[in-house]
């Protein structure tokens, strides 16, 4: 069984906001009928690890504002708490407690004439599955998502269209 409440989209005002809002729980149960080798975990999933369980796995808020006509920067900032952001922080070089395990992805954006420009934190572009779970088309993470992919990079893109063609180049720090 396995239950996801979507996107729930806050606006303050009837014409659209400089800085959208918006927020998502992701929750579930789960249960393994057949019995784990490692006893109560389920094995080769990055976050639905435990077994016969409720688990909060993400409360997520994000903030944006759009570059425009009259102002070409921009933002996106999402914060994530809950169970993903502690299993995906236990390896990181800032250690599994530092407050930066919550930012899952922030950036800065400048809009040009015919290209964008993105420089901070964002979440991988490659990959058959991404990380935040409104945004899957299916909701598993299993092994090929737990080690073939990674979850975010840090550094920039730059983004724009050739004719009917979309290119993008990014100069990132590795992989997560």
């Amino acid at each position: 069984m396995l239950a996801v409440l979507s996107t729930l989209s806050i606006a303050a005002h009837a014409e659209e906001p400089k800085i959208s809002f918006s927020g998502l729980i992701d929750m579930f149960y789960q249960s393994n009928f057949k019995k784990s080798a490692t006893g109560s975990s389920v094995n080769f999933r990055q976050f639905d690890v435990t077994n016969n369980s409720f688990t909060i796995a993400s409360v997520q808020g994000t903030a944006v504002m759009k570059p425009t006509a009259e102002n070409p920067w921009g933002f996106t900032l999402q914060f994530s708490f809950g169970k993903n952001a502690d299993i995906l922080a236990a390896t990181e070089p800032a250690g599994p407690n530092s407050a930066l395990k919550y930012v899952q992805q922030g950036y800065v954006t400048y809009q040009g004439k015919n290209y964008t420009l993105d420089f901070g934190k964002f979440p991988a572009w490659v990959g058959y599955e991404g990380i935040v779970a409104a945004d899957c088309d299916h909701y598993s993470r299993p092994f090929l998502y737990t080690l073939a992919q990674p979850i975010y990079h840090l550094g920039g893109r730059a983004s724009s269209t050739v004719g009917p063609v979309a290119v993008s180049l990014y100069l990132v720090n590795g992989w997560n």
